[in-house]
């Protein structure tokens, strides 16, 4: 056999590989600390979400009590009107 003409079998997909292999730390330890870091970033993410989704309830909540009293003050006012009549 010519051996210009056997190609090696190459995966195309060996280059990510080996560089996803070489930006992930190599020691447990520093894979652990990682790890860490990226569920504390993503605990403030959500944190940060649920305080404001906090905010727009009580937004809401408050809203929603000043139309109950201004419905219970219009009827009232009417009620008056209608004794007075």
């Amino acid at each position: 056999m010519n051996p210009q003409t056997i190609t090696p079998n190459v995966n195309p997909n060996a280059t990510a590989v080996a560089r996803i292999q070489t930006s992930v730390p190599s020691n447990p330890l520093d894979e652990t600390l990682a790890s860490i870091t990226a569920m504390r970033e993503q605990l403030s993410t959500l944190e940060a979400r649920l305080m404001e989704a906090g905010r727009k309830i009580k937004a809401a909540l408050i809203e929603q009590r000043q139309k109950e009293r201004l419905y219970v003050d219009a009827t009232r006012k009417l009620e008056r009107i209608r004794l007075a009549v």
